[in-house]
């Protein structure tokens, strides 16, 4: 019906067009109007028809001078976009509106730039603390100004997670672990987050880590970490494993670093511990299999680079990380050593390897894909 209606309303137009009126037929073929995929054949059908008739289509023409005239009875500031004066952020949660605003790429004397504020409007959303975000331009006092609208979580901004480990060494060992992790955030104006994890299993483990920016764009941070976890270490003859051995230590660990945009982290820390470790299956006479406490004590590096899409089920990206700790007895430890170590992952493969180094042993490289 609407077809119908559309094409009698064309046929009647065409019937009063006169002399003074061109008309242009395009070449359409098996073209409609709900055709929206192909809308560049219809551009092309439609340029090529008009190229036809510019014989008679340059006789409408007018001269330069004539049309700069006529633009100039135009009000032609009503398609430039205006000059931000001043931006205003309306944000009901906690944090510092500085911190909003670090992340606006536009400051007080831009032109309007919708495409650079949305994307900062996605930075912000991405802080995982607000329902909604969004913006609108106001005017007050002549002026023009950016005002951001920031809506908190209703239902809250923590967060609680659940965790699964099950595993096997098809040789009648399997482990066990379930954990769950809480995350409360933020904690004050600089988007601080306190994370604590319960574990329980055959690896059981209570930690709690505290995560503080230093400034409103996140550069600089520290992160202290206190854990208390108990673990089966694994020692292998070849391909099979003798030994095994229960660890149980308590640490803590004060970090300080820098972020490099959503990509980038170097980090450097201390890490003080003390703990235990005794044989849990192996020949208890071996000498090389007894066990005993232990006093760590380390300087820690860290450099992570992560261009994962997704940290559980990644499609695209990759992530590696490189680690360094020096063990030293000035600050705690019970024997002088160093270890290197790096991981990578990729949305396909994931390798690890740590190399570790002291004066008195051989070098050891321990490699796992």
């Amino acid at each position: 019906m609407a077809e119908l209606m559309t094409r009698s309303n064309t046929e009647k137009q065409i019937a009063s067009l006169t002399d003074q009126d061109i008309l242009i037929i395009p070449e359409l073929g098996d073209l409609t109007s709900t055709d929206f995929n192909r809308y560049h054949d219809a551009f092309t059908a439609g340029s090529t028809a008009a190229t036809k008739q510019l014989d008679q289509l340059k006789r409408l023409a007018i001269s330069p001078t004539d049309y700069a005239q006529h633009m100039s009875k135009h009000n032609t500031d009503y398609f430039r976009q205006p000059a931000i004066d001043f931006v205003r952020i309306n944000d009901n949660s906690i944090l510092d509106d500085e911190l909003l605003r670090a992340r606006l790429d536009i400051k007080s004397g831009d032109l309007l730039d919708t495409d650079s504020i949305d994307k900062s409007i996605n930075e912000i959303y991405a802080l995982g603390i607000y329902s909604h975000v969004g913006y609108t331009i106001v005017e007050e006092d002549g002026k023009t100004g950016l005002k951001i609208n920031a809506t908190e979580k209703p239902w809250g901004t923590s967060g609680i997670e659940f965790g699964l480990d099950l595993s096997t060494d098809m040789d009648g060992e399997s482990v066990f672990n379930i954990a769950a992790a809480y995350t409360m955030k933020p904690m004050n104006g600089l988007n601080g987050e306190w994370r604590s994890v319960v574990q329980l299993g055959e690896n059981p483990i209570l930690a709690t880590e505290w995560y503080q920016p230093l400034d409103t764009e996140e550069k600089y941070f520290i992160n202290p970490i206190l854990q208390i976890e108990r673990m089966t270490v694994n020692n292998f003859l070849g391909s099979k494993v003798f030994s095994r051995h229960q660890v149980k230590q308590t640490f803590m660990e004060l970090w300080a670093g820098r972020n490099f945009g959503n990509l980038a982290r170097l980090r450097v820390g201390y890490r003080r511990g003390t703990g235990s470790v005794s044989l849990k299956t192996g020949d208890p006479t071996d000498p090389r299999l007894r066990g005993g406490d232990f006093d760590s004590g380390d300087l820690l590096a860290e450099f992570q680079y992560d261009t994962l899409n997704n940290i559980a089920f990644p499609t695209t990206g990759s992530s590696f990380t490189l680690n360094y700790a020096a063990s030293r007895e000035s600050i705690g430890a019970d024997h002088d050593f160093d270890q290197a170590g790096f991981t990578a992952l990729g949305h396909i493969l994931f390798v690890a390897a740590q190399y570790y180094f002291a004066a008195l042993s051989t070098p050891q490289l321990i490699i796992s894909v």
